[in-house]
Order: C-alpha cells, then sequence, then structure tokens
C-alpha cells in the first residue's frame, strides 16, 4: 500500500510540473560597459583619412553612397519569439526546403527566400527564443512604376507579411536588377567595419529609412532594445499597433486606455518624427461568415479618432518634437473603416476622395480647395490627416504540440509497476499480450479511419441516421459559432467491407480516395459494416475511451490504432507540418495511408504541365516521416485550366522513382495513384489508341509498370484486377485509378 501511494504521488507531482518560462529578451546592457560610439579625437580622424580611401572622400559625398547602398527605402525591426527554421536539404530531385537559387522564383513566399517558414519550415524540436527579424520592405512596387492610391494592392502597414517571407512585389525588386540579396538590409558588415563608419551609418540607416515596427514585445520595451540615440535619429516611421474591443449598444469600442499608451510610445521615443503611418489592427468580433464575405460587429471610432487629434495637435504644439511633414496616414480595419466612411459621407466636414480609397479629417474646420480633378489640394499636416481601410484578421496559428513537452505521456514502465499492475489488474489485463491485441484490432483497428486538421465553423448537428452524426453536406455549418480550429475523424464508410458482397462490384472497388465525403457525412456503406444487425463497426473510431484507462493501456491500444489502420488524410495543413501535431514514434508505426494532394498545373505550349515542385513536396514529405510504409493510395487533385490537354510523361516518372524505393516483399498490396477524371480520360484514351483497343468499354484502372508500359485490365469485370492483368505484381508496378470528376478552371495560365 505504502509503495502504491508513493508512487501515485509521484506521478502526481511529475504530471504538475510547469512548463518552462519563457526566455528572457535581449536587453541591452545597464550600465553599458564602454560608450559604444564615442566621438574620434582629430588623430583617428586623419588616421583614417590616410590609410581607408572612403574616408578621403567628402562626408556629402559618403553619405550619399550609404544611402544608395542601405538608406532611402523602407525598412522593417522586428522582435519575435519563435522557434527556429530547420536546416536545408537541398534534394536534387526536389526544390523542398532547397537553398538552390533557381528555386527561388518557384516559390509562392519567395521574399527572404531561402530562409523563411514557408521554405524550411520551424524547428519544433528546439525551444524558442528571441529573433531579431529586419529586411527591406517589398509589399509595394519599386518606385518607377508610379501606382496611384486606387491601385488594387495597395498593401498597407498592417497587412504587411515581408519578415514571414510574403511579399506581393519582390520580384519586381529583384528581378529586374538581378539582385536576390535585395531583400536584406546589408548594412551590418559595413557598421562593424570601424566606429567612423558605424556613426555614418547608422545616421544612414535610421535617419534615411522609413522604419517599420509591427512587434508589441518591441514597441513596449523600446528603451531597453535600442539605443535612444539611434531612436531619436529616425525620422519617418510605420508603426502597427494592436487594439482590444468591447462591446457596447451592439457595436464594437476601441480601447481607448490601450491607445494612449501606444501613443504615448511615440512621444516618448520617437522625437524627431517628420512622417508617420499608424496602422490600428481593431480586433473586431466576426457575426457573420459566408464563402465570400465576413461580416464583422460595426465599429465606433469617433472617440478614436479624437484621441489621434490630441496626439496630432501635442505634436504641433510642443517645440521638443519635429513637426510632420507630410499628413498623417491613419490605417484602420477595412471593416471599421467603410463603417467609417459610409457614417460621414455625406458630412461636409469630412472629405472623400471619388474612389473611396480615403477620407480627409480636419483637425479644425474651414473649407477644402479642390483642383480640377476634384482632389484637395489644401491638405497639410497641420490641419488633418488621411484615414483609409486596413487589415482583416487573418487564420490563427493551429495549436501545436507542446514544446518541450512537460512530462513524458508514456514512460516505459518499470518492472515493479508491471508486475504490480498483474496483481492489481483487470482480467483483459491478465490476458496473453497476442488475445488483448487481437481483441483491441477487433474493437478498433483494422479498417480505415480518417484524421484531418481543419479551420472553419463547426457542422450543424446532425441526427444518428447519419455518418457520424455528420450532416454538413445537408444542412451546412454553424455559423453562429465562431471559426476555430479542429480535429476531424471517423471511420471511413465510403467503401463496403472486405465480407460484403458489394465489395466485388466494380462501382465500389474501384472508388477514388479523392470521392470521400466521410467528414461531411456523405458516406454511402454505413449500413452495410453492421454485423448480423449490430453496430460492431460504427462511424466513430471508439478509442479514445480505452486510451484513456491507464498508462498501459494507452501503450497497446496506440500500437494498434496506428499500425492496424489505414489513415486517410486530406488537410494539407496537417501534412506540411506533420511532426507539429503527430509524435514521431506515432507516424513511424502507421504502415498504410490514403493521402489527397493538391497539384497545380501551368500551361506551356497548349498543354497542362503538373508542378513538379508540388509533387515532389508530398513524395518527401512520406519520405520523411512515414518508414515503415507498406501500402499506399494517393490521390492527386491536379488544377486543370481548360481546353488544354495534360503532359503526364515525366510525372508518372517521378512516381516511379518514388515507388521502387518503397516496394518490399512485405507489402500486402500494390501502390495506387488517382488522378482527376478528366485526365485520367485523356490518359486512357492515349493508351488505347497506342495499344490498338477496340470497343467502347471504359476500363476503371490501369496498371502502369515502373519501366513505363501500361496494361489494360482484361473484361468482363472479374472482382480481381489484379490476377487478370498479366505480369502484375507488387513489386514491379501500380495502379493508376479515375480520380473525382473535377470542373476545369478559366484561362490557362503561361
Amino acid at each position: 500500500m505504502h509503495r502504491s501511494f508513493k508512487a501515485w504521488m509521484n506521478s502526481k507531482r511529475h504530471s504538475r510540473q510547469r512548463t518552462p518560462q519563457d526566455p528572457e529578451m535581449p536587453w541591452l546592457p545597464n550600465p553599458r560597459p564602454y560608450t559604444l560610439t564615442p566621438s574620434p579625437s582629430q588623430e583617428q580622424i586623419t588616421t583614417l583619412s590616410e590609410t581607408v580611401h572612403f574616408f578621403r572622400l567628402p562626408l556629402e559625398l559618403r553619405r550619399k553612397i550609404l544611402i544608395h547602398a542601405f538608406g532611402n527605402r523602407t525598412v522593417h525591426m522586428d522582435l519575435a519569439l519563435t522557434h527556429p527554421l530547420r536546416e536545408p536539404l537541398n534534394e536534387e530531385r526536389s526544390c523542398y526546403r532547397s537553398t538552390n537559387p533557381a528555386h527561388r522564383f518557384d516559390q509562392e513566399a519567395g521574399h527572404l527566400w531561402p530562409y523563411t517558414k514557408e521554405n524550411l519550415g520551424l524547428d519544433r524540436s528546439r525551444p524558442k527564443y528571441w529573433q531579431w527579424r529586419g529586411c527591406v520592405c517589398h509589399r509595394l512596387p519599386p518606385p518607377r512604376f508610379k501606382i496611384t492610391l486606387d491601385f488594387h494592392s495597395y498593401i498597407k502597414p498592417a497587412d504587411d507579411r515581408c519578415c514571414e517571407g510574403w511579399a506581393a512585389f519582390c520580384t519586381l525588386w529583384t528581378k529586374r536588377t538581378d539582385k536576390p540579396d535585395s531583400c536584406w538590409i546589408g548594412a551590418m558588415r559595413w557598421l562593424l567595419t570601424c566606429r567612423q563608419a558605424y556613426i555614418e551609418g547608422t545616421e544612414v540607416l535610421y535617419g534615411t529609412n522609413t522604419v517599420h515596427i509591427s512587434s508589441k514585445p518591441l514597441l513596449t520595451n523600446l528603451s531597453r532594445l535600442i539605443p535612444p540615440r539611434s531612436l531619436s535619429l529616425i525620422s519617418s516611421h510605420e508603426v502597427v499597433f494592436w487594439l482590444e474591443t468591447y462591446e457596447q449598444q451592439g457595436k464594437a469600442f476601441p480601447n481607448l486606455q490601450q491607445l494612449e499608451k501606444d501613443l504615448l510610445i511615440l512621444d516618448t521615443h520617437f522625437p524627431s518624427l517628420l512622417g508617420l503611418h499608424l496602422g490600428l489592427r481593431l480586433d473586431l468580433p466576426i457575426i457573420e461568415d459566408t464563402r465570400t464575405n465576413i461580416k464583422r460587429k460595426p465599429a465606433y471610432v469617433l472617440d478614436m479618432l479624437q484621441s489621434i487629434d490630441a496626439f496630432l495637435k501635442r505634436r504641433c504644439d510642443k517645440p521638443e518634437f519635429g513637426h510632420l511633414r507630410d499628413p498623417l496616414l491613419l490605417s484602420i480595419s477595412q471593416s471599421a473603416y467603410k463603417d467609417f466612411q459610409n457614417e460621414v459621407r455625406h458630412n461636409d466636414q469630412y472629405y472623400v476622395r471619388k474612389s473611396g480609397v480615403q477620407v480627409w479629417r480636419p483637425l479644425s474646420p474651414g473649407p477644402f480647395v479642390l483642383d480640377d480633378k476634384g482632389d484637395i489640394c489644401n491638405a497639410t499636416a497641420s490641419n488633418g490627416y488621411w484615414i483609409w481601410g486596413d487589415y482583416e484578421d487573418s487564420i490563427p496559428e493551429p495549436p501545436t504540440l507542446p514544446n518541450p513537452r512537460p512530462h513524458i505521456l508514456t514512460p516505459s514502465p518499470s518492472t515493479e509497476a508491471l508486475s504490480q499492475s498483474c496483481r492489481a489488474a483487470s482480467f483483459f489485463q491478465i490476458l496473453p499480450y497476442e488475445v488483448r491485441r487481437q481483441i483491441l484490432i477487433e474493437a478498433f483497428g483494422d479498417r480505415t479511419i480518417h484524421m484531418d486538421l481543419t479551420y472553419g465553423h463547426p457542422p450543424m448537428p446532425g441526427n444518428k441516421e447519419a455518418h457520424a452524426m455528420i450532416q454538413e453536406w445537408r444542412l451546412g455549418l454553424d455559423k453562429s459559432r465562431p471559426k476555430s480550429w479542429s480535429w476531424r475523424g471517423c471511420t471511413c464508410h465510403r467503401k463496403p467491407p472486405p465480407w460484403h458482397p458489394a465489395i466485388a462490384t466494380e462501382s465500389y472497388s474501384t472508388r477514388a480516395v479523392d470521392k470521400d465525403r466521410c467528414c461531411v457525412g456523405l458516406a454511402h456503406c454505413c449500413d452495410m459494416w453492421a454485423k448480423n444487425g449490430k453496430e460492431l463497426y460504427g462511424c466513430w473510431i471508439g478509442a479514445l475511451g480505452w486510451l484513456q484507462t491507464c498508462r498501459q493501456a494507452y501503450t497497446e491500444g496506440t500500437d494498434v490504432l496506428y499500425s492496424t489502420n489505414t489513415i486517410h488524410i486530406s488537410s494539407a495543413a496537417l501534412l506540411i507540418d506533420l511532426p507539429a501535431y503527430i509524435l514521431p514514434q506515432r507516424l513511424s508505426a502507421i504502415t498504410s495511408l490514403e493521402i489527397i494532394w493538391f497539384v497545380e498545373t501551368d500551361v506551356c505550349v497548349g498543354k497542362n504541365l503538373p508542378r513538379e515542385k508540388d509533387l515532389n513536396a508530398i513524395l518527401l514529405i512520406l519520405d520523411n516521416h512515414f518508414p515503415s510504409l507498406k501500402k499506399l493510395n494517393l490521390a492527386l487533385k491536379l488544377g486543370l485550366s481548360k481546353d488544354a490537354e495534360t503532359q503526364f510523361k515525366y510525372l508518372f516518372v517521378i512516381l516511379d522513382e518514388f515507388f521502387i524505393r518503397h516496394v518490399s516483399d512485405r507489402m500486402r498490396e500494390p501502390f495506387a495513384v488517382s488522378v482527376s477524371y478528366a485526365a485520367y480520360v485523356e490518359l486512357r484514351r492515349e493508351i488505347v489508341r497506342a495499344q490498338g483497343h477496340e470497343g467502347n468499354v471504359f476500363h476503371w484502372q490501369i496498371w502502369r509498370f515502373f519501366g513505363g508500359e501500361y496494361v489494360l485490365p482484361q473484361k468482363p469485370w472479374t472482382g480481381d484486377y489484379f490476377n487478370s492483368s498479366p505480369g502484375a505484381r507488387c513489386n514491379n508496378g501500380y495502379w493508376i485509378y479515375s480520380g473525382e470528376i473535377n470542373i476545369r478552371t478559366g484561362g490557362g495560365r503561361s
């Protein structure tokens, strides 16, 4: 009894271990051990001019050179707590996690490439730490393009994602000049050269650039992270503040106390501002979300604008502040801007541009002077400011496994613990391991189960007759409840069970993976899975209750759950970062998979060319995370363009190489891949023409040998195409199926 109580106490103590605290921010030393930039003596200046040719140039010329090198642009300065990036792979056959410059502009997130989260991913096995983020801003086109405010992609500061690797116009800044490093500021080496270089360089870096800051930890700790001298040099600033809201009388009111604290940061640390673009991200609740539009709670911003008025008047009246050269630009959330614009559109005190993209708010009443085009021409920094729309909340980060984990979930039981559990265990634990395993397989193993991670509204509740009580396909989503990340899992009833006579019919046997609709409640074979009228194989997996019984049950149950079932995954969010959601030992236990993956196509010389990088991405995921794979059914959903044939040759060559690497004598079935119906019809037609087949019989699956030869199964349907396909073996080829009937998109891309 004493030992049992002691073990119980130890388990409770370990389970309550606190999660490690976040690391401390990298503060400036206080007091500083020495002056970083002491004024150079006349002797040092003379020595520099004699030994370094650059410093013989006049100061004005040196300054122009430094401005050309890393000045007169918008630069990001942020501080983030995050995991480090993973190491590059540089596989010759793939651009996945590559640093090869040839792959740069194949990436959707090409800014800061290759060192981006999109390209390399986060290494969640290593702890988070504070990282400085800095780069040149490429969210807008270069100045030579002369865009106007009505430009369709005029991105505001609060919607800037440069530090994440997403910059809409990065290619316009880098391809033309052939300077792939122009995403980086490139000032550090110069600043480290000598003290004189540091002094002149920091004056250019902070004094001539527009500095963009959106990191809340940095903004609230500026004095402890950046020297006051550097902050006082900043004359042009883009800053993004996050404002919470509270509901009152059916409207969302911004938190004014929080806003005043944020504006005080600007007064305290940025005395020399000549230009300011202030972005306010308002947390506005969603009240309606359709597939084409999001409706948010109306915002009341007039009190907030009065605080901005007082801030600007304060900057104008006090002599310690530099006066703004250009009018303030205030960006607020797009839905709040629309509400405000509709409210003031017919108010003579405001000026609304014809296009509606901006509203002028005057600080004092007075007439507007308009030019020939109807634009206001007496707008100055001292008499008002511009307001326009900006960012709306995006999808939050999905939930991931804690790292490091607070305690070991399934530690190996000691000999003492095993002997105690046997003496005090229930009848089930006394059974031999093989018998226990067979019982667990009968309970929740040896079938196909769904495992997906999705973001959206929860489905409307269904009735007991529906698959897994889900009727999303008929009732839709419950939009009265907010969107969230959620796990979706159920037993797959897309096909009949192995013992049912219907499995021998062609219509069920060849049903492709991407036609599965179980997770929306549309499964046609639920009734067939009931044995002798009893629901022995229900729609739910039914393993969670057992897994939570004890550690021994969890250990044996997870082994059965992952190693004996076919896991069906269609969520791209889950697939691209599997170790963040599923333990590596669980992934290595999986032997059978069904995967749905989207492959985009490009149109070249009138043909659809599936993107090699999209296919290689999923194959590399399978290589890295599923070492025990013995069965695979891969559904490739092709984004086909209208009125263009599909070129398959190199796509199947890549698949051949992948399958050859994974064939083994332990395989139970050959690998299978399905392609979109329209592409499958083209492939079959080409094979029929090449092999001289006659008749109008349609083949629902095709055998491909690794050497590139095709075999059309013999007719009529016999229930076993594998044996009726001459020469077909598990280790020399794979099946190609017809996938979902997709609608071709419009114009092709070139």
